[in-house]
Formats: C-alpha cells, sequence, structure tokens
C-alpha cells in the first residue's frame, strides 16, 4: 500500500494533480492522482492497492457498499446475491416453502416441553392426570384464579373465593337491565309467544278460547268446565287414587241428568261400619217424630215423584237435612227411614200389647 507523504499545493486541488508517495514493497518514489485518493478516502476501502503508471490506483478488496455480494446467499430456498429483488414462494407469491430436514421429519422436539406438569418432547404419547388417567392437575398458579376478575350477577369473581348473589342466596336483587330483561329468543308458551317485554293472555286460562291439550297438557291440575242444563246424559269421570297424575276413567253404568239432576246407578252403598261412628245411642222416639212430617207426591224438575217436604224434615230430625250455596235444601232418607224403623218397633210392642189382652 503507497505511504502519502507529500503533495505539491498551488492553491486548489483538483482530480488531476498528483501526490507523491512511497511504494512500502520497494522503497520507490511514486506518483498517483487526486482521484485515487478521494476514492480511497471516501469507501473507507483497506487492502491492497495497485497503481499504474499513469498514477491511477485500483484496489483488490469489496466496498462496504457493494451492489452485489461475493458469495450469494439462499433465502427462503432462493438464492439472492443483492443484485435484484426475489420472491419467496408462500410469502409473496405462490407456492411453498421447502420444509425438508428437521422441521419436516422431526420426532421430537429438540427441548422437551410440560404440558399438564407431565414432559413432553413427542417421542410418544403422555397420559395427563385428571383428564384421561386417575390423578389431579397442578392449578397453583393463575389457574387457581382468574388472571381478569369477571361479575357475575354484578358481583366480582377472580375464582379466589365463594360469592354470593343477591336475590340467589343472599338478599336483595339480581340487576335485570339489558337483555335479562327480555328473551333473545322468544318462546311459546299455550300456544302464545312469549319474549319477556309485556304479560301474555292464554286462551281458556285467562282470555277464551282452548288450549291445545295434546302430551303433557292432558295431566293439567286444572280443567274449564260449563254448565250443562240441556236434556243430556252425562257420564261422571273418577280416578283410580286420591292423588297423582292418573287417567281419567268413566262408565255407562253411572250415568247423570243435566237438566232433571237424576244420579242413575245400578245401586247406591253407603258405608255404615260401626268403627267409623261415635256417640252411638238407641233411637227413642219413633212414632212421634214421623207423625210431625208428612209425605208427598209432587212434580219436581218436570218428574212425578213422592217423597218429604226439608223443612217439615228439619223441624224433628235437623240433622238430616243440609242447605247448599244457593241456599236450598236436600235431606238424607236414611235419617227418616231409622225412625221409621224405631216406629215400626213401637207398633210392634202396641200390636203386642193388644193381642194380650184379647186372649
Amino acid at each position: 500500500m503507497p505511504r502519502i507523504s507529500t503533495f505539491d499545493l498551488d492553491g486548489t486541488i483538483n482530480n488531476s494533480d498528483k501526490l507523491i508517495g512511497t511504494d512500502s514493497s520497494d522503497g520507490t518514489t511514486k506518483n498517483f492522482n487526486i482521484q485515487s485518493v478521494k476514492e480511497f478516502v471516501y469507501a473507507g476501502i483497506s487492502g491492497d492497492a495497485t497503481i499504474s503508471s499513469s498514477g491511477s490506483a485500483t484496489v483488490s478488496s469489496n466496498q462496504p457498499n457493494a451492489d452485489t455480494l461475493t458469495t450469494p446467499r439462499n433465502i427462503g430456498g432462493v438464492s439472492f446475491n443483492g443484485s435484484a429483488d426475489i420472491d419467496l414462494p408462500g410469502v409473496n407469491t405462490a407456492g411453498n416453502q421447502n420444509t425438508s430436514g428437521n422441521a419436516a421429519t422431526a420426532t421430537k422436539l429438540a427441548s422437551a416441553a410440560t404440558i399438564g406438569g407431565v414432559s413432553f418432547d413427542g417421542s410418544s404419547n403422555i397420559n395427563l392426570p385428571g383428564v384421561n388417567t386417575v390423578g389431579n392437575q397442578n392449578t397453583t398458579g393463575s389457574a387457581a384464579t382468574l388472571t381478569t376478575s369477571r361479575n357475575i350477577g354484578g358481583v366480582s369473581f377472580d375464582g379466589s373465593g365463594n360469592i354470593d348473589l343477591p336475590g340467589v342466596n343472599t338478599t336483595g336483587n339480581q340487576n335485570t337491565t339489558g337483555s335479562a330483561a327480555t328473551l333473545t329468543t322468544s318462546r311459546t308458551i299455550g300456544g302464545v309467544s312469549f319474549d319477556g317485554s309485556g304479560n301474555i293472555d292464554l286462551p281458556g286460562v285467562n282470555t277464551s278460547g282452548n288450549q291445545d291439550t295434546s302430551g303433557t297438557a292432558a295431566i293439567a291440575t286444572t280443567i274449564t268446565v260449563a254448565d250443562e242444563s240441556s236434556d243430556t246424559t252425562c257420564f261422571p269421570v273418577f280416578v283410580t287414587a286420591a292423588t297423582g297424575n292418573l287417567a281419567p276413567k268413566s262408565g255407562s253404568n253411572l250415568a247423570f241428568n243435566s237438566s232433571s239432576g237424576a244420579l242413575t246407578a245400578a245401586n247406591f252403598v253407603t258405608t255404615s261400619d260401626k268403627r267409623l261412628k261415635s256417640e252411638i245411642q238407641p233411637i227413642k222416639e219413633g212414632l212421634e217424630v214421623i207423625k210431625k212430617f208428612s209425605s208427598y207426591s209432587y212434580i219436581k224438575g218436570g218428574e212425578k215423584e213422592s217423597g218429604f217436604i226439608a223443612q217439615e224434615v228439619k223441624e224433628v230430625i235437623p240433622h238430616a237435612v243440609y242447605k247448599n250455596n244457593d241456599g236450598y235444601l236436600s235431606m238424607s232418607d236414611r235419617s227418616v227411614l231409622a225412625h221409621m224403623h224405631k216406629a215400626i218397633l213401637e207398633l210392634e210392642e202396641k200390636l203386642v200389647a193388644i193381642e194380650e189382652k184379647l186372649k
């Protein structure tokens, strides 16, 4: 490399001016022009330089701001030496990167990782306690609590402890503003659409009409009835137990005429077990009681009947007469029959006494 020792300065410097230097290889003095010096200085070149007889110098090294690389390099499988832009398949042009090598065929991870507290390097399957095998996951750390607290029913919850919800398990009311005031999806109740935004009327419940009673509506706890006053034979409905969801039953051997009020059956049986009765006393009067009311024939409900007048019977056998909600009286013939039985026994005693006197 030449060493610059002196130069001729005439007040100005131009590219044709020469610098005088000593060649370090042989000690000779040589001239080279200012242009070459400027190129060396500006480029920051290091390396061997060659000076021609004309004074021009060249250097055998790459400049730091070279336009190309001495040795091309591969970027994403594409050769690049800096002379032009390149496209990378799968990045800014169609195609796929070449993933051959360990990334495509690796059988295990270079560094094992921990999954659910179990080491995993990809060489075999692993079992996670509490997931697919017996045991418990380690829930220490943020897994035990929420990183960000959430509001549940207006109460902050981060999982660190139990919370109470007003109106659920403690006194107070939930904030029902927002979609809680209405249903996101409307539902049908008794055939009527309901989204919670207002009250609805149900046909056959609080407005005229009929409910669709197919399905479980057939076991409703109440039924809608109407007064039937026409001359119609009806059949009472019964169930086989006192409680429960039971199928209704009926039969033609028990009929009711809605016009006359007549209840017809093959037989009427009244419970009369002594174990069901208390304060049992013999009837002391028979004739004296039945003589205080009369028997009549009359028309009731358009039908000819014979019987008693409840008001008369009430005067002597008050427990045999009942009053309904409309104020009308009804009576049990059993009480009258019991006094008639006593009267017959009394008549028999008198008949026996007469027969004794006639002997």
